[in-house]
């Protein structure tokens, strides 16, 4: 229990999956009373007398009767008790609040261990042997053994482990989709100043309005456009904005505003014709009224790509990170009207 308590604090790795695995779930076959004290009236079990796991349903009636025991005493006290001032008993051992939640982290994280190791048995098995790109593009890129390496030091309960969804065979995360645009913001911040919006904002056909006019980028991408026409280094770089849009909440699509030009790209992975024109007129309605309004006469034009075609149902989180690093690095198409 020692190393489940550790790894809630500093991260389930795949390293450790022994140790964690050899935690068992208490076959709980009767319900037990649930009891919440103050920590100096039950002090909780000690960590090496607890042997197995509590089921997530107990752990979460356990959770819920905390809640009911803080609530109550603020009613009575009129003051606040700290999670780590309460005990909870359930059977024969008593779990302070933290154990709680580091069994609860642990439902969470086995699943994903599993996940974690398919991952690096796929990798060991990948076959790069056909890609053989310039060396520019090889540059900072980290072997295959290199990968595997990063993989097992990665939390599954943390950010990074939705980068796995990369892997191919369904649609990438929302959480990778985020992490990747924002990888790419910080390799070509040099030369170019990128904004973006998280990949939960724009979507078609349901979207929530009012969190897509809330959010603050919008300030500051008129704030950046205006210090790039004055003086100073950021004129020098070119200030773009990229948005992710889910389609019908099983399909990547990307936009990508041109500020040069005023125009706005839109990109379908799988390029069909009745996408772009839902998109066009979607982002014409709810993002062309947020963007920083061009000089006169000028105004904001729509262009479509025509560029490799999907051909596959999963890979357009894929395409669409590719097609951004694309437009950064001014080889790809930029559409026609």
């Amino acid at each position: 229990m020692e190393a489940i308590l550790d790894a809630n604090l500093n991260g389930f790795v795949l390293e450790n999956a022994n140790a964690y695995r050899s935690m068992s779930v208490l076959d709980q076959i009767w319900s037990s009373p649930i009891t919440v004290q103050e920590k100096k009236k039950t002090p909780p079990t000690t960590v090496i007398e607890i042997m197995t796991v509590l089921p997530l349903r107990r752990i979460e009636s356990c959770e819920s009767q905390v809640a009911i025991f803080q609530n109550r005493w603020y009613s009575d006290y009129e003051t606040k008790i700290p999670h780590e001032h309460i005990t909870v008993k359930s059977g024969r051992y008593v779990f302070g609040v933290q154990m709680l939640k580091a069994m609860r982290s642990w439902h969470v994280a086995i699943p994903r261990l599993l996940a974690m190791e398919e991952i690096i048995k796929w990798m060991d098995t990948l076959d790069l042997g056909g890609w053989n790109p310039e060396d520019s593009w090889k540059t900072e890129c980290l072997d295959v053994d290199e990968v595997i390496d990063s993989l097992r030091q990665v939390d599954v309960l943390g950010y990074y482990f939705w980068l796995t969804t990369l892997r191919g065979k369904k649609s990438v995360d929302l959480s990778c989709m985020d992490l990747c645009l924002r990888g790419l913001m910080d390799i070509y911040s040099v030369e170019h100043v990128v904004y973006a919006i998280p990949s939960h904002v724009l979507r078609f056909p349901v979207f929530d309005h009012k969190t897509v006019h809330e959010k603050g980028v919008w300030m500051k991408l008129r704030s950046a456009l205006e210090i790039r026409s004055g003086t100073g280094e950021c004129q020098q770089k070119e200030v773009c904005f990229f948005a992710v849009i889910y389609y019908n909440a099983e399909h990547w699509c990307a936009a990508a505003v041109n500020f040069a030009e005023y125009s706005i790209t839109i990109f379908d992975p799988q390029q069909t014709g009745d996408r772009f024109a839902a998109l066009r007129t979607y982002l014409r309605a709810e993002l062309v009224p947020l963007l920083p309004i061009p000089p006169s006469p000028k105004r904001y034009s729509f262009k479509q790509v025509d560029w490799v075609v999907q051909l596959d149902t999963y890979n357009c989180g894929l395409f669409v990170v590719l097609f951004f690093e694309l437009l950064l690095l001014g080889v790809v198409p930029e559409g026609a009207g």
